[in-house]
């Protein structure tokens, strides 16, 4: 079952997710499981808005990758807010072959 999870750094800013991005992209490769990924600024903070393939995909990430990423440029992961909802539907287009 697909899962929505919308995590907030309520005292992020654009700086700090980039630099915790750049940690993650550093892998080489996405994170298993990874469907569509937004980020955007959030009252107050930074959020990331994700949808994943399943529960145990998001959680490998934020253990093996997300929590170890945060921890190296400071964030706390206890900071964050993460929230999960089952994913009842989603769509994804591709502009490039429309």
């Amino acid at each position: 079952m697909s899962i929505l999870v919308i995590a907030v750094n309520p005292t992020g800013t654009v700086e700090s997710q980039q630099k915790v991005a750049g940690r993650l992209r550093a892998g080489g490769t996405p994170a298993a499981g990874l469907i569509l990924q937004v980020t955007s600024p959030a009252d107050p903070g930074y959020q990331v808005i994700s949808v994943w393939d399943s529960h145990e995909s998001f959680a490998r990430f934020r253990d093996e990758r997300l929590n170890p990423a945060l921890e190296a440029e400071g964030v706390p992961p206890e900071d964050l807010t993460i929230k999960t909802f089952e994913a009842a539907r989603y769509m994804t287009v591709d502009h490039a072959s429309a």
